[in-house]
Order: C-alpha cells, then structure tokens, then sequence
C-alpha cells in the first residue's frame, strides 16, 4: 500500500512499470537524483492518495492523467525542472502552492499566470520621444516628494522671514507698522461699510 525510497541517491528515470501498482496508496520518491518525466500511465494509480516526487531532476509537463486521481490528497512536485501549464482539477488547484515552487518555467493556478500571457501595454504616442522609460517617468508624478518639498520650502521661507525679523530692529518694526497700518485701515473700512449697510436699511 505504501512505497518510500526517498533519500536514496537512485538515478535514472522512474519505472514506467509503477504505474502498474493500482493499489498503491502513497509513493515517496523524493530527495533522489531522478530524471525523466513525471510517471507514464500514473492514471492507472486510482487509490493514489499521497505522491511526493520533490527534490529531483524530474522534467516535461505534469501528466494530464494526474488530473484523474480522485483520491490524491497530499501532492509535492517541487523543486524540479517541470513546465508548462498545470492541468486543471480539484485535487492539483487544491494543493497548496509550495507543492509546485521551484519549478521556473511552470504556471497556473495555484501558481501565478505564465508572464508571456500578460496583455501587452497600451502604446502611448508622444511624438518624437521613442524611449518607453521617458513615458513612464512623464506619467509618474512624484507626490511623495513634491508634497516634502512643499512643506520643506514652507518652513524655510517662514523661519527665514521670523529670523530676519528677529535679528533685524529696523526691519521688525516696519513690519509692525505696517500690521498696524492694515489693521487701521481694515477697521476705518468696515466702519465705512457697516454705516452705508445702516443707511441702506433705514431708507429700506
């Protein structure tokens, strides 16, 4: 019912004649130095509730009939040089993502989408400009630092105006003249709106 000779440094590929085992219910093979594709005919294997081929040299797509397995539950093909898309089935979406890592060139769900499948970029025309790396600089605006050159510039313009009125008599008080002037004025003005609003209400 079980087979595990994992960790035995056996080399070649794997024994088409396993797949002949149709009561097997969990074969470990993994930490060798295998080679090959995954196992030929593994469709024949329907009580296969546990396959762990990690840690090989395995190669090729995962076998379509590995889909079949209705009863395989604990699945481990990393590490390996696999490819190509994994077939689609409950029991292979359902395993965890690290049963398939460290295969470079292997994608689909659970893993992500091949990058050659993305939708390519919209092409953006701005005339004579042809480098691509200048489009994106252009159409990234750097809030980040224009809103810390923004608060920088703010605090050096007004410790720079408080510093100069500080250290500077003469320049302090023409400033306070001038405040008092516009307070003056702001106070002669309201007193002038407010008696024409009183005028325009009385003849009202």
């Amino acid at each position: 019912m079980t087979i595990d000779i994992s960790c035995n440094e056996l080399v070649g590929g794997i024994p088409k004649e396993i797949a002949e085992m149709r009561r097997l219910q969990s074969l470990n093979l993994s930490r060798n130095d295998l080679n090959g594709s995954v196992i030929e005919g593994i469709d024949q294997m329907k009580m296969l509730e546990s396959l762990d081929l990690s840690k090989n040299n395995l190669s090729g797509v995962i076998p379509q009939g590995l889909a079949n397995l209705t009863f395989l539950s604990v699945l481990d093909l990393s590490n390996n040089h696999l490819f190509g898309r994994i077939p689609s089935s409950t029991q292979l979406q359902c395993s965890d993502r690290s049963s398939y890592s460290y295969n470079a060139q292997l994608y689909g769900h659970p893993l992500k989408e091949c990058p050659r499948y993305s939708p390519p970029k919209p092409h953006i025309d701005h005339g004579s400009n042809t480098n691509p790396q200048e489009h994106d600089d252009d159409e990234e605006f750097p809030y980040l630092e224009f809103y810390i050159s923004m608060v920088i510039g703010f605090f050096v313009t007004f410790w720079g105006i408080l510093g100069c009125l500080i250290v500077n008599r003469s320049w302090r008080n023409a400033y306070f003249t001038f405040l008092m002037g516009m307070m003056s004025w702001l106070d002669m003005m309201s007193g002038v709106w407010f008696a024409r609003l009183k005028k325009k209400l009385m003849r009202a």
